[in-house]
This record gives structure tokens, sequence and C-alpha cells, in this order.
């Protein structure tokens, strides 16, 4: 699923990711902390590259994850939707209990989360709580099918990060830098909007996929409707 985010880390600079992934059996030990097994693309994501920053998110590692009931609030779905409380303060107090956060947006509340509720399937679909939204079905409604289509989505943009690319600044007014540069972060982004592809993502708009038939590299159909 991830084959080639080792090589993409290895040839993009300006990333935060760990080069490192997390043992299995840190990874049972979160799970077994939460009450929860982790979606596969979310599990099989963390024994390749254990959290770490990338193009203004943050993904959590498994250390993060530990932390996560304490912080933010979580726990298990138990049949029906619950908030944090007020415990958590009037910025996660009214987040429901059973979205497991995993990423943030650098300099923001924002969370990306997987919502935990028994959906029948292996794969949890991914989605987005900010504070300032009061509806809660709104806050439930999915953005992603699942963790691996979130982490494409967020490097479909490497085409344009050239400036994070080039390690240093004089190297902006290099033309033949920029250029060498420009030519590298496009060959990443066919390689991933491949994978998006693959994955089941109609690309019309390459900026903005749809995911409604994503079946990912898993194979099973996750579609949002």
């Amino acid at each position: 699923m991830y084959a080639w985010l080792a090589d993409f880390l290895d040839e993009t600079y300006g990333i935060g990711l760990s080069r490192e992934g997390a043992p299995e059996e840190v990874i049972a030990q979160v799970e077994t902390a939460l009450r929860i097994p982790l979606p596969p693309s979310y599990r099989d994501f963390l024994k390749v590259c254990n959290g770490g920053e990338i193009y203004g998110y943050y993904i959590f590692s498994t250390t993060d994850l530990l932390r996560v009931p304490a912080e933010f609030g979580f726990r298990p779905y138990q049949g029906c939707i619950e908030t944090g409380g007020e415990s958590f303060g009037t910025t996660y107090g009214k987040k429901p209990a059973n979205l497991l956060p995993v990423a943030s947006i650098i300099n923001s509340p924002d969370l990306y989360c997987i919502d935990v509720c028994p959906n029948g399937k292996e794969e949890k679909p991914i989605c987005k709580f900010d504070p300032e939204v009061e509806d809660i079905d709104l806050i439930l409604q999915p953005h992603f099918p699942d963790f691996e289509a979130f982490f494409l989505d967020i490097v479909n943009v490497v085409s344009e990060e050239v400036e994070s690319y080039l390690q240093e600044d004089d190297d902006l007014w290099d033309e033949e830098k920029v250029e060498q540069a420009e030519k590298r972060l496009k060959k990443w982004q066919n390689v991933i909007r491949g994978q998006l592809v693959q994955g089941g993502a109609d690309m019309t708009d390459p900026w903005e996929p749809d995911w409604a038939n994503w079946h990912g590299s898993a194979g099973q159909i996750k579609s949002l409707s």
C-alpha cells in the first residue's frame, strides 16, 4: 500500500515525516490501550512511517495515539454518539467520543479523525472535526473513505511544493535547480495520482478527487455514499 513512500521521502525535502515505522508490538499496544483495532490503511502507514509533519499537516504517531483519550477524549462506540464532555473544554468537549484523532492541521485546532462506529468493514472513514461547527451530523460526515485516501490527498499537492523541496533559499533564484525540482516533483505527482486512479478515485478534477468508487489498495469498495 505504501511501498512507494520510502523513496518519496528520500527524494523530497522539507518533510518532517518519520523515516522509521512502528514495530508490530507497539501498534498492538496502542490497539489494546484504545480498545479498538486500527484500520488497515492507517496501521500499514504506521508500520512504514510513524507519524510526523507533511505539507501543513501533522500525522499522529503511536506515542500521540496513546495520549489521545486524555487530551482529546476518545472511547469506542457503545451504541450511541457521545461527546468528550466538559472536562475537555470548549474546544474538544463537543467532539464525538467515537472519533479517533489521527491528524491535525498545524497551527489549527482542527482534527482529522477515524470514525470507529461499526460499519461492517475493516476500513473506517475519516471525518474532520472543526470546533466551530455545532452540527454533529455535519461533523460525522465523512471527508475521506479511509486513511490511505486522506494521505494521498495530502501528498497530491507535491508539484506545488517546489520551495520546500529546494534545500537552500538561494536555490529559488537558480533557474536550473528550480527546473530540476519541478521535474522531480512532477514525477512524484504522477506516481501519486497513479495510486489514486488505481485505488478508484475519479481524477476528472485532479485537485478534488471523487471518492464515490474508491476501493484503495486493499480492494473492497468503501464508497462515501
